[in-house]
Parts: structure tokens; sequence; C-alpha cells
């Protein structure tokens, strides 16, 4: 269930209760006051009425633009709801597909596939042409959609324009068709009808490509729904009581009973899309989800604004190249203006620093141990002075080396001869 469950119910039931109201008097007119030879009512009083329903309930479902809510909805394309109605849809495609060809077959004067039909002269056989074409690359759409159970999938957005193109050329071929005046009010509701059918299905592909547009989507499909059930009902129902086919006044005559049953179809198809999208959930943020994307946009800006104060700390720490050189920046300037600025007073000679290897030390091992005292005195007196001349002392040394350099030969000799 969604926000717009409720609202959407509430308007699928009057419509619902509308379109029977107007669809049983439409019914009955059908049934007792419709001339099939000339297509006009012997009593206009039920078909007024029902016209007048039917009008006022699509004005009225139009409505459902500005009462419901923006949401998004999860869509659904894997149930019973989408590929039953879907399969009825494809088949009764396929009929009227066939159906058109043979219709553009007889009303075209020329040969079906000669340069009159492409040059324009029969546009009934050629808009046939196209419809017939574009009916069965639909029922490729209708195959995807009960098929592919992704609600947004690429293929079935691209064969769902089929649908569109075949319901607007259908469209055309009706008004084209030279068996009813342009003026016949069951040709224009079946006009009116399939075109706002292929306006449902512009929206049903936006759901295929994730561009769903929910408010629009229901709207069209509540008007199309009641257009789709006060059109081929009626006819329906006619043709199983009294054997005839509405409009259908001629050989040539386009309306049939493959497209009431299409009709029909859509009637159901759309009708289960709508009540689809009153079970369908709205597509929410998990929560969890949330709480952890916001804290990593949190803690993505503290990252961002410690970094900042870490690239101005650093940038104010850095030395220019005037810090560089600007040493000999100042004397050469100071060179060029010798003459105009005062002799400056020499600077003070700066004092070199020095540490001590006791501070080290202490520094690093705590406070030094205290050092015995000595007299210097003592030590003085306790070592003898040598009054000897240089000379003597050196000569004395030298003969001193000498006789060790002696008795370390003869001690060699001694062992080498034992």
């Amino acid at each position: 269930m969604n926000k717009n469950s409720k609202r959407l119910g509430i308007y699928l039931f009057i419509m619902l209760l509308a379109t029977s109201v107007a669809t049983a008097l439409r019914t009955v007119a059908c049934v007792k006051y419709l001339n099939y030879s000339s297509g006009l009512f012997t009593d206009n009083s039920l078909i007024a009425v029902s016209d007048a329903i039917i009008i006022a309930l699509a004005l009225g479902m139009l409505s459902y633009v500005f009462v419901a809510s923006r949401i998004n909805l999860r869509a659904s394309f894997s149930t019973s709801a989408t590929y039953v109605p879907t399969g009825i849809l494809g088949v009764a495609t396929a009929f009227l597909g066939v159906k058109v060809f043979y219709h553009a077959l007889a009303s075209c004067n020329y040969r079906f596939f000669s340069k009159e039909v492409f040059t324009l002269k029969s546009p009934a056989a050629l808009v046939g042409m196209i419809a017939v074409i574009l009916a069965f690359l639909s029922i490729a759409h209708h195959f995807f959609n009960a098929f592919t159970t992704e609600s947004k999938d690429t293929v079935r957005a691209y064969f769902a324009t089929a649908t569109i193109a075949f319901l607007a050329f259908y469209a055309i071929e009706v008004y084209i068709d030279s068996s009813l005046a342009v003026n016949d009010p069951s040709k224009v509701l079946r006009q009116i009808t399939f075109m706002t059918a292929a306006a449902f299905f512009v929206f049903e592909a936006r759901i295929s490509l994730g561009r769903e547009k929910w408010r629009i989507y229901s709207a069209f499909g509540l008007v199309a729904a009641s257009l789709t059930a006060y059109a081929s009902i009626p006819a329906l129902v006619t043709y199983y009581i009294n054997g005839e086919i509405i409009n259908s006044l001629g050989a040539k005559s386009l309306a049939s009973l493959e497209e009431y049953v299409l009709l029909f179809a859509l009637f159901i198809f759309i009708l289960a899309r709508l009540c689809l999208t009153v079970f369908l959930k709205e597509e929410t943020e998990n929560e969890l989800i949330k709480v952890l994307g916001e804290y990593a946009k949190d803690r993505e800006e503290r990252v961002n604004e410690s970094y900042g104060r870490f690239q101005e700390i650093f940038a104010s720490k850095q030395l220019s190249i005037f810090d560089l050189y600007g040493g000999d920046e100042e004397i050469s300037e100071a060179e060029d203006g010798a003459d105009n600025t005062p002799e400056a007073e020499p600077e003070e000679e700066k004092k070199e620093i020095t540490i001590s290897d006791d501070a080290i030390y202490e520094a690093i091992f705590g406070k030094m141990p205290e050092r015995p005292e000595e007299n210097e005195d003592e030590e003085a007196e306790s070592e003898p002075e040598d009054e000897r001349a240089p000379e003597e002392i050196a000569e004395d040394i030298l003969n001193a080396v000498d006789e060790a350099l002696k008795d370390a030969a003869n001690n060699d000799e001694k062992e080498i001869e034992e």
C-alpha cells in the first residue's frame, strides 16, 4: 500500500460504478433502438444520457492528477495481474492485425504493393499496411511484458512504442474509413478510445524506462478504462443478442468483432494495471542505509575540513623563493640604492650557540654524577720532574729500543736452534 492507495481506490470505484451505468444505458440503446443499416438511433434519450455520463466521468477522472500525491512506487511485472491480461491482449492484437490486413486488401483499388499505394493514392491501404506491421511488433511488446519481471527493461520499452504507434495508426484508420460519416458519434468514440489507450501506453513505457509518472499514468488509465468498456461491452452484447456488429455498414467497413474484442482486452489490461497500482509499495530508502549515508557524508565533511587546515598549516611553514634567495636581492638592492639611502649601521655579529656535553648527558640520562675533587698541587708534587735535557731523554729512549730489539733477535735464534 502507498499514500495514494485510498484515493486511487475511491476513483477506481467511482469509475467502475459510473462506467457500469453508462455502459448499461448504451447497451440497451444499441440493442433496442439502433438501426444497423443506417447507424442511427430511433430513440436518442438513452444514448444521450449515457454519453453525458461518460464525458463527465472522463473529465472527472483527469482530476486525479491534482488530488494524488507525488510519490515513487515500486512497479511489479511478476504477478498474474500482469501476464494474464497481457496474454489476452496479445492474442486479440494478433487477430485484429490479420483483420486489418484483409481490410487493407479489400479497400485498395490498386495492387497492394504498387507505387500508387506508396504515393498516397490509396491512404487507407498504406495506413493499414503500417498498422499490420505495428500490430505484430506490438505482440512482441506483450510477450516481453509477460516474460520479463524486472520493472526497468529497455527492450520492453522499445517494443512498447510499437503498441503506442499501432493504436495511433488504427485510430487514423478509423478516421479514414469511408463507410461512416466523419462526425458519426460511434466513429468519434472509437477514435478517442484508441488515442486515449495509446496515451496510457506512453506512460506504461515510461515505467520500463524508470521514468514513471504515476499520477498521470493513473489518470489516463482511469479514462482509458472507462472509454474502452463503454465502446466494447455494448457492441459485444449487441452481437451476442442480435448478431449485429455496431458501425459495420458494408463489406468494406473497418468495424469488426476483432476490434471490439481488442477494446475489451484493453479494458481488462488497464483495469488490472490500475488495481495493481493500488497495492504497489512506495520506493523508500532503507533507514539503516540512510543513517549510514548521513554518517559517511558527515565523516567526509570532517575529513575535508581537517585536510584543509593541514594544507594551510603546511603552506605557512614552507619557504618561498624569496625566503631562499631574498638575501642576495637585498644586497643588490642595497648596492643600487646606496646613494639614496643612508649607510646602515653594522649589525652585531650573531653569536653561535653551542651546547655542552654535560647538558646533552643530563637531557638524556639525568643529572651528571659528581666528580671527586682532586688536589692539583698534590698531583704536581707526586710527579717527579725530569731535569735532563730533551736530547738526552731521546737518546736514552733510542738505546732502550735497540737493546729490546737485540734481545728479541737472540731469543728467536735460541728457539730455532732448539
